[in-house]
This record gives structure tokens, sequence and C-alpha cells, in this order.
């Protein structure tokens, strides 16, 4: 991965290439170790999806009727839900959690800022709490682990 302004960590091409090439390597901006972002695990996003088609949205008599945490839209039936896991999650706890699981160390590779770079990303999470009763949950280093295991049985690694 040459690209470090990515938001969306993709642990498949972590893993993958730590199977195939024997390393794993991982360029970050020099300043990474303050960096954050969330992780989300496929469980808990299925799970929230499930939950979620149990509560369609219905229009509001008046704009009134929605609460200040519903996207709620009060023309058409429909709100748009962040199922996102809220628990930061620092890059380079990340790479570490990437590191254990597959039993290698990551050639580290850090690098200047990239155009498009934050500080951190998060999701608000208060939307699924209040329509469902859930909030995503899965420790970030429980579900690299489980897909790191999938992954080697999937492809036989």
């Amino acid at each position: 991965m040459s690209n470090s302004s990515r938001t969306l960590i993709d642990t498949s091409t972590y893993a993958d290439q730590a199977a195939l090439l024997e390393q794993l390597t991982y360029e970050a901006a020099l300043s990474e170790q303050d960096r954050a972002r969330i992780v989300e695990q496929a469980a808990d996003l299925v799970r929230a999806i499930r939950l979620l088609i149990d509560t369609p949205p219905v229009r509001p008599a008046s704009r009134a009727e929605i609460p200040a945490w519903d996207s709620l839209s009060p023309v058409a039936p429909y709100r748009v839900v962040n199922i996102g896991n809220s628990d930061k999650v620092r890059l380079l706890d990340f790479v570490e959690a990437i590191e254990a699981a597959l039993g290698k160390t990551a050639i580290r590779n850090y690098m200047a800022m990239q155009k498009g770079d934050v500080p951190a990303t998060w999701a608000n999470a208060e939307a699924l709490q209040q329509l469902t009763g859930y909030r995503p949950q899965t420790d970030f280093r429980d579900g690299i682990a489980r897909f790191v295991a999938w992954f080697r049985d999937y492809y036989d690694k």
C-alpha cells in the first residue's frame, strides 16, 4: 500500500501482503503515533444492519418531532445511520494487532503527511444506539485475530 492518505484501513491488504510476500510493510506519516481511525468489524456491521431492518423510518408530522440525534428526513421516509464503532484506534495499535495476529513484524516506512490525511476519524453511533439499543462492540484486536484466522483458513496460508 503506497498511499498513506486513506481513511479506510483494509485489513485484507495487510494480511495478504504478509502472507504472500512473507513481510508486512506499513507506510505512514511521521506523526502516525497520534493519529486514530475507526476499525469496523464485519460482525458488528451485519448485526447493526439487521437491527435497523426492524426500524424503518416513518415520516414525522413536523420537523419538531425529529430528535436532535436523528438524521430522519422531514420530507421522505429515510435517515442516515452511522453504524461504525465509535472507538478510535491508533493506527500503530492497528498495525501492532496485525503483527501479533500474523506473528510477523512490519517493515515501517514513515513518511511526511500526505495530502488529504486527517489526524483522526471516528463514528458517532448515537442514532444506531437510540434506534436499536445496539452499539458496535467488538474489540479491534479480537476482530483482527478472527480475520487473520479466517484469511489463513480460506486461502490455505
